[in-house]
């Protein structure tokens, strides 16, 4: 079974776009500050740590992580981003999975202990390169696991390799193959695209691929 994935990211994306700014105040806004922050070297070490921390709670990839936890994944957050290239090519699904397991391994020597951090890492990375990553979650890992029976071109990934690697293996297929449709829908004052596309996949996921 075939879908016409066009057609169903024409029916999403101004849903998806008005979502964004529907929570402009308290989602687009916070983004800001944690872009700022973290590209900012010059703001006190804590203040940026604080504002990661605030941050990621927001996106509830904290859950079950104290505060002293937090303050350290916020600390070693920082230290990559700061000694990273600014300028690194994230263009394929290898290079975003391979800089993911980078920065999953910092975080997982932060928290001290092994533990499940896709979300959270694919979040940090986002951080360090907002035009590139797209953000995991569970709602988006879902419509890919759908669209990606429907899209017969689309190929899976071996369910053994790392769950942020499986997700974005499909999800870069699915991004190339209607990246032309994509740059030309209107995203408005909005700057991140991939954002917009991550939303589509978000409201896929939660109405489990209904388009009422």
């Amino acid at each position: 079974m075939m879908i016409d994935f066009e057609a169903v990211l024409r029916h999403f994306w101004p849903k998806a776009l008005r979502a964004i700014h529907d929570y402009h105040d308290y989602e687009v806004e916070n983004d800001r500050k944690a872009l700022r922050a973290l590209c900012n070297k010059n703001l006190p070490a804590s203040a940026r740590m604080a504002c990661l921390v605030k941050w990621f709670r927001s996106y509830a990839v904290f859950l079950g992580v104290t505060t002293p936890e937090g303050l350290r994944i916020a600390e070693a957050v920082l230290v990559w981003a700061d000694e990273r290239n600014p300028s690194r090519d994230l263009t394929t699904a290898k290079a975003l999975a391979d800089a993911h397991a980078e920065l999953m391994k910092v975080v997982c020597q932060a928290y001290g202990k092994k533990h499940q951090f896709t979300s959270l890492a694919s979040k940090a990375l986002w951080l360090c390169y907002p035009e590139s990553v797209p953000m995991f979650d569970s709602y988006g890992r879902n419509a890919l696991s759908v669209i990606c029976k429907m899209e017969m071109v689309l190929t899976p990934i071996s369910e053994k390799r790392p769950e942020y690697e499986e997700f974005v293996h499909v999800w870069k297929q699915l991004y190339e193959m209607h990246k032309e449709t994509i740059e030309n829908l209107d995203i408005g004052a909005y700057s991140y695209r991939v954002r917009v596309f991550d939303r589509v996949l978000w409201l896929i996921g939660q109405r489990s691929f209904h388009t009422d």
